[in-house]
Protein backbone atom coordinates (compact mmCIF):
# COMPACT_ATOMS: atom_id res chain seq x y z
CA UNK A 1 0.00 0.00 0.00
CA UNK A 2 2.79 2.45 1.15
CA UNK A 3 4.43 1.84 -2.40
CA UNK A 4 1.41 2.32 -4.00
CA UNK A 5 0.66 5.48 -2.46
CA UNK A 6 5.02 6.58 -3.14
CA UNK A 7 4.49 5.51 -6.79
CA UNK A 8 0.78 7.76 -6.69
CA UNK A 9 2.69 11.08 -5.55
CA UNK A 10 6.63 10.69 -7.44
CA UNK A 11 3.86 9.88 -10.40
CA UNK A 12 1.68 13.23 -10.10
CA UNK A 13 4.89 15.17 -9.45
CA UNK A 14 6.06 14.04 -12.24
CA UNK A 15 3.08 15.36 -13.91
CA UNK A 16 3.26 18.98 -12.76
CA UNK A 17 6.73 19.61 -13.53
CA UNK A 18 5.57 18.30 -16.91
CA UNK A 19 2.69 20.78 -17.06
CA UNK A 20 5.35 23.47 -15.71
CA UNK A 21 8.23 23.17 -18.39
CA UNK A 22 5.49 23.49 -21.56
CA UNK A 23 4.52 27.02 -20.95
CA UNK A 24 7.84 28.26 -20.25
CA UNK A 25 9.08 25.97 -23.45
CA UNK A 26 5.98 27.75 -25.27
CA UNK A 27 7.01 31.04 -23.56
CA UNK A 28 10.82 30.11 -24.93
CA UNK A 29 9.50 29.61 -28.82
CA UNK A 30 6.98 32.65 -28.50
CA UNK A 31 10.19 34.74 -27.61
CA UNK A 32 12.11 33.53 -30.24
CA UNK A 33 9.55 33.87 -33.00
CA UNK A 34 8.99 37.64 -31.72
CA UNK A 35 12.81 38.67 -31.82
CA UNK A 36 12.71 37.13 -35.50
CA UNK A 37 9.83 38.89 -36.28
CA UNK A 38 11.23 42.32 -35.00
CA UNK A 39 14.35 41.44 -37.20
CA UNK A 40 12.75 41.14 -40.40
CA UNK A 41 11.25 44.33 -39.86
CA UNK A 42 14.72 45.95 -39.67
CA UNK A 43 16.58 44.29 -42.68
CA UNK A 44 16.56 47.41 -45.06
CA UNK A 45 17.65 49.62 -41.78
CA UNK A 46 20.91 51.58 -42.20
CA UNK A 47 22.48 54.48 -44.46
CA UNK A 48 20.58 54.63 -47.85
CA UNK A 49 20.73 57.58 -50.37
CA UNK A 50 18.11 58.19 -53.70
CA UNK A 51 19.35 60.05 -56.87
CA UNK A 52 16.65 60.41 -59.25
CA UNK A 53 15.16 62.05 -62.33
CA UNK A 54 11.98 63.50 -63.49
CA UNK A 55 9.57 66.13 -65.15
CA UNK A 56 7.03 67.90 -63.78
CA UNK A 57 3.69 69.59 -66.27
CA UNK A 58 2.42 72.55 -64.79
CA UNK A 59 -1.26 72.89 -64.33
CA UNK A 60 -1.20 76.38 -64.31
CA UNK A 61 -1.46 78.78 -67.27
CA UNK A 62 1.03 81.36 -66.20
CA UNK A 63 -1.40 83.94 -65.33
CA UNK A 64 -0.35 86.11 -62.58
CA UNK A 65 -1.89 87.90 -59.97
CA UNK A 66 0.00 90.41 -60.01
CA UNK A 67 1.41 91.00 -63.86
CA UNK A 68 4.04 93.15 -62.93
CA UNK A 69 6.32 91.89 -60.63
CA UNK A 70 5.94 88.00 -61.53
CA UNK A 71 8.05 86.00 -62.13
CA UNK A 72 6.64 82.50 -63.59
CA UNK A 73 7.18 79.66 -61.74
CA UNK A 74 4.30 77.95 -63.82
CA UNK A 75 6.95 76.25 -65.90
CA UNK A 76 7.21 72.64 -66.66
CA UNK A 77 10.08 71.44 -65.25
CA UNK A 78 12.90 68.99 -65.40
CA UNK A 79 14.72 68.35 -62.44
CA UNK A 80 17.64 66.40 -60.73
CA UNK A 81 17.87 65.59 -56.95
CA UNK A 82 19.15 63.11 -54.14
CA UNK A 83 18.39 62.36 -50.29
CA UNK A 84 20.78 60.97 -48.25
CA UNK A 85 19.64 60.02 -44.83
CA UNK A 86 18.92 56.79 -42.44
CA UNK A 87 16.34 54.36 -43.01
CA UNK A 88 15.27 53.59 -39.07
CA UNK A 89 13.49 49.89 -40.29
CA UNK A 90 11.59 48.55 -43.13
CA UNK A 91 9.02 51.25 -43.20
CA UNK A 92 10.12 54.50 -42.33
CA UNK A 93 12.94 56.77 -43.87
CA UNK A 94 14.25 60.06 -42.50
CA UNK A 95 16.84 62.11 -44.85
CA UNK A 96 17.39 65.81 -46.67
CA UNK A 97 17.84 66.71 -49.99
CA UNK A 98 18.70 69.04 -52.56
CA UNK A 99 18.64 69.16 -56.71
CA UNK A 100 18.67 71.14 -59.58
CA UNK A 101 15.39 72.05 -61.75
CA UNK A 102 15.24 73.57 -65.25
CA UNK A 103 12.31 75.37 -66.05
CA UNK A 104 11.19 74.38 -69.35
CA UNK A 105 11.40 77.29 -71.87
CA UNK A 106 7.99 78.22 -73.92
CA UNK A 107 8.11 81.70 -75.47
CA UNK A 108 4.73 81.86 -76.13
CA UNK A 109 3.54 81.45 -72.49
CA UNK A 110 6.16 84.20 -71.90
CA UNK A 111 8.00 81.89 -69.71
CA UNK A 112 12.09 82.27 -69.30
CA UNK A 113 14.58 79.45 -68.90
CA UNK A 114 16.23 79.16 -65.42
CA UNK A 115 17.66 77.29 -63.19
CA UNK A 116 16.84 76.73 -59.48
CA UNK A 117 18.08 74.58 -56.64
CA UNK A 118 15.24 72.83 -54.13
CA UNK A 119 16.77 71.96 -50.67
CA UNK A 120 14.21 69.98 -48.74
CA UNK A 121 13.24 67.66 -46.12
CA UNK A 122 12.62 64.16 -47.00
CA UNK A 123 10.11 61.26 -45.46
CA UNK A 124 9.61 57.86 -47.37
CA UNK A 125 6.71 55.41 -46.34
CA UNK A 126 7.27 51.88 -47.49
CA UNK A 127 3.92 50.26 -47.03
CA UNK A 128 4.75 46.82 -47.01
CA UNK A 129 7.53 44.86 -45.37
CA UNK A 130 10.61 43.93 -47.22
CA UNK A 131 9.45 42.89 -50.85
CA UNK A 132 10.65 42.27 -54.86
CA UNK A 133 7.74 44.89 -55.50
CA UNK A 134 7.72 47.37 -52.62
CA UNK A 135 4.90 50.22 -52.71
CA UNK A 136 5.92 53.87 -50.81
CA UNK A 137 4.71 56.80 -50.58
CA UNK A 138 7.48 60.26 -49.95
CA UNK A 139 6.11 63.89 -48.72
CA UNK A 140 9.01 66.32 -49.18
CA UNK A 141 8.70 70.19 -48.59
CA UNK A 142 11.36 72.81 -47.81
CA UNK A 143 12.37 75.67 -50.13
CA UNK A 144 14.46 76.54 -53.40
CA UNK A 145 16.97 79.25 -54.39
CA UNK A 146 18.18 80.48 -57.70
CA UNK A 147 15.89 81.82 -60.55
CA UNK A 148 13.05 80.92 -58.78
CA UNK A 149 12.65 81.29 -54.66
CA UNK A 150 10.30 79.78 -52.45
CA UNK A 151 8.54 77.45 -50.65
CA UNK A 152 7.41 73.74 -52.11
CA UNK A 153 6.24 70.51 -50.89
CA UNK A 154 5.98 67.72 -52.69
CA UNK A 155 4.09 64.66 -52.86
CA UNK A 156 4.83 61.08 -54.46
CA UNK A 157 3.36 57.48 -54.46
CA UNK A 158 5.42 54.84 -56.77
CA UNK A 159 6.44 51.10 -57.14
CA UNK A 160 10.28 49.85 -55.60
CA UNK A 161 11.82 46.78 -57.48
CA UNK A 162 14.64 45.34 -55.07
CA UNK A 163 17.75 44.56 -57.53
CA UNK A 164 19.54 42.33 -55.10
CA UNK A 165 19.76 41.28 -51.31
CA UNK A 166 21.27 44.50 -50.21
CA UNK A 167 19.78 47.99 -50.29
CA UNK A 168 19.99 48.51 -54.10
CA UNK A 169 16.47 49.07 -56.10
CA UNK A 170 15.13 51.03 -58.90
CA UNK A 171 11.34 52.86 -58.03
CA UNK A 172 9.35 54.66 -60.31
CA UNK A 173 7.25 57.70 -59.20
CA UNK A 174 4.25 59.76 -59.73
CA UNK A 175 4.56 63.26 -58.70
CA UNK A 176 2.28 66.38 -57.10
CA UNK A 177 4.35 69.57 -57.01
CA UNK A 178 3.11 72.13 -55.17
CA UNK A 179 4.93 75.78 -55.49
CA UNK A 180 4.69 79.59 -53.35
CA UNK A 181 6.91 81.76 -54.95
CA UNK A 182 8.50 84.83 -52.84
CA UNK A 183 7.67 87.68 -55.41
CA UNK A 184 3.96 86.90 -55.92
CA UNK A 185 1.13 86.15 -53.69
CA UNK A 186 -0.15 83.15 -55.69
CA UNK A 187 1.34 79.68 -56.52
CA UNK A 188 1.96 77.19 -58.75
CA UNK A 189 1.10 73.18 -59.18
CA UNK A 190 2.22 70.47 -61.22
CA UNK A 191 1.89 66.78 -61.90
CA UNK A 192 5.09 64.77 -63.29
CA UNK A 193 6.67 61.51 -62.58
CA UNK A 194 10.30 60.39 -61.23
CA UNK A 195 12.91 57.56 -61.83
CA UNK A 196 15.15 56.81 -59.45
CA UNK A 197 18.03 54.47 -57.62
CA UNK A 198 18.07 53.75 -53.96
CA UNK A 199 21.49 52.47 -53.02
Amino acid sequence: MKIRILAIAVSALWACSLAASEPAAASEELRAWEQQQWQTRRTMRGYKAFYEAGYVFTLDDNDCFLAESCVPPDCNRLSLTTSQGYQFNNFFYLGAGAGMEVNTYRKSKGEEAGVSVPIFADLRFNILNDKKVLPFVVVRAGGCVGYWRGACINMQAGIRVKLDKKSHALYAALVFDGLVDDNVIDGSSGLGFRIGFEY
